[in-house]
Parts: C-alpha cells; sequence; structure tokens
C-alpha cells in the first residue's frame, strides 16, 4: 500500500515535467497560436504597400453613379483591398488582383471601377480607401496594414429644377401667392408671370395681386393668371406653375 501510493506523484510530477518540457501547457489549445501568425503576417507584409491608387474620372446621371481608375501596389504584395464611401458611409468593398491569363498569380497592378444607383439631386462625395494584399499559389489571402491609401472626389447628380406654386384668395379680394424652388444646382432666381401684367419679372417668394373680387352673377369678369418659374445657377429653367383666378372687371393698379 505505501509502495502504490509513493508511485501515484512521482508518476504526475514526471509527467508535468515531460510536459513542459515538449511546450504543451495542460488545458491549452494546441491548435491556436496567436503570436507565431502575428509574426508569419509582419513577415508576409514586411515591405508591402500601395504604390499607385488614381482616380480616372466619376460621375452620376439619371441616379446612376459611376467611375474607375487605376492601382499598383509594391512586392511582395500583389492584390489590393478597395473600400468605396460616398457621403462618408461605407457602400462596398472589393479584392482586386488582376491575374495574368490562364493563371491564377496576380500581376500587382491592374484598374478598379465603381458604380452605385438610386442617387439623389447635389453634390456628394466619393472616397477609395485602399490597402495591399498578398494573395498566394494556394489562394491564401492576407491584408496588409490598417492605414489605407485614399482618393476623394465630388460628384453631381443633376436634375432639373422644380418649380411650386400656392395661390389663395382672402376675404379682401387680393390674390396671395406663395412659391418654391427645389432639385436643380446653386441657388434658384424667382420669376413670376401675371396676365395684368402680361410679361415675366424676376422677384421673390411671395406674390400678390388685389382688385379680384369674385364676379356676381351676370357681372363681367376676367381671368386673372398666375405663373411661377424658377431658373438656378446652372442657367437651367424649371417647369411653369400656374393659377387661376376669375376676377370682377374693374380697374387695376399698375404691377
Amino acid at each position: 500500500m505505501q509502495r502504490s501510493t509513493l508511485r501515484s506523484p512521482l508518476y504526475a510530477v514526471l509527467s508535468g515535467m515531460w510536459l513542459l518540457a515538449c511546450g504543451e501547457v495542460p488545458g491549452a489549445d494546441p491548435l491556436r497560436s496567436e503570436e507565431p501568425l502575428a509574426t508569419e503576417t509582419s513577415a508576409l507584409c514586411s515591405g508591402a504597400s500601395v504604390s499607385n491608387l488614381s482616380l480616372g474620372g466619376m460621375s452620376s446621371y439619371q441616379g446612376e453613379l459611376a467611375g474607375g481608375g487605376n492601382w499598383a501596389v509594391n512586392y511582395p504584395a500583389n492584390a489590393i483591398r478597395l473600400d468605396y464611401y460616398v457621403n462618408g458611409v461605407w457602400r462596398g468593398s472589393e479584392e482586386r488582383c488582376n491575374a495574368l491569363g490562364g493563371t491564377t498569380s496576380c500581376t500587382g497592378s491592374g484598374s478598379w471601377s465603381f458604380s452605385m444607383s438610386g442617387m439623389s439631386c447635389g453634390w456628394h462625395s466619393v472616397e477609395v480607401r485602399a490597402l495591399p494584399m498578398v494573395i498566394d499559389s494556394a489562394g491564401n489571402r492576407s491584408t496588409c496594414g490598417v492605414t489605407p491609401t485614399t482618393i476623394s472626389t465630388s460628384v453631381l447628380e443633376y436634375c432639373n429644377p422644380t418649380a411650386s406654386l400656392s395661390c389663395l384668395r382672402g376675404y379682401s379680394s387680393v390674390v396671395s401667392c406663395s412659391a418654391s424652388g427645389s432639385n436643380g444646382t446653386g441657388d434658384y432666381t424667382p420669376y413670376w408671370f401675371d396676365s395684368r401684367s402680361g410679361s415675366w419679372n424676376a422677384g421673390g417668394w411671395d406674390s400678390s395681386y388685389n382688385q379680384c373680387a369674385p364676379p356676381s352673377y351676370g357681372q363681367p369678369s376676367e381671368w386673372l393668371t398666375v405663373a411661377f418659374k424658377v431658373v438656378d445657377s446652372q442657367a437651367t429653367e424649371s417647369n411653369t406653375q400656374y393659377a387661376y383666378f376669375e376676377c370682377a372687371l374693374g380697374n387695376y393698379p399698375d404691377f
């Protein structure tokens, strides 16, 4: 009994010494080795960088944004990861290798392109962020670094300006109108027309027309036509909005 009791502690001690000598720790996952992986990745990416990230053109038309450019990386990198941001919001990523014809080898340079639908009217910022990559012959992919190379531009989705008009006749027989403009580019210049003056004139966003009482039955009358439009900073004219009022015939002041 005593010999058996003494052998158990001794066996445990010897077993523990053997595990430590072999570099294993009881309870550890032998497949998990974060430090060697980090060291290998660092060595794999050593010297890798983006040597060129250029923009060939970017435009937006009828709600569709599209553009592209070129890229190149320094050895040992042979591919690139690209992230696309529109108005500061991430809109997509891709990896580009530009493999040689009939092979899986990456050339280390090539072109990129990006498109997006649903663009609203006005100016939009577009940014491309790039990180070098290493893709080996087995298809293993490593992205190198954390600070990307970036390029940015501003793109205009142009829309024709749109005019809106609202007119009401009050109890004082005054027709009061208010208007607004939307879409288009830059500032708007409001233009008003009425059938009494017979001409278009630049003005503000509000206009009024006196002596437009509704006619009594059988009373002579005329129609007051009010029209409104805007012209944006690109000299593009909007649609024209109209309002019509039947007024008792009378004497009208100058407008």
